[in-house]
């Protein structure tokens, strides 16, 4: 999990960024802006769903439980983040 915070930090980053010079922008130029953000976010929050947790302790729940708590953790914080950062 610990890629993944990372690259989610990053876009964090790279949104605010984003988002402040959609700020300066009007119309159209704006409304693109703001979809760029957005499907940076989108395609985020596909790769998340796309992850597979393979289960190390074959049927154990400590180490599953544990992977799919920290991936809702990150699922979360993408679900909470305003349409464009």
């Amino acid at each position: 999990m610990a890629p993944l915070r990372r690259e989610w930090k990053e876009l964090q980053v790279e949104c605010q960024k984003l988002k402040a010079d959609a700020e300066s922008l009007t119309g159209k130029k704006r409304a693109n802006a703001i979809e760029k953000i957005s499907g940076k976010l989108r395609a985020f929050a596909d790769k998340i769903a796309a992850i597979k947790v393979l289960d190390p302790a074959c049927g154990a729940p400590r180490g599953a439980i544990k992977q799919y708590l920290k991936g809702k953790e990150v699922i979360r914080k993408v679900s909470s983040m305003p349409q464009y950062c």
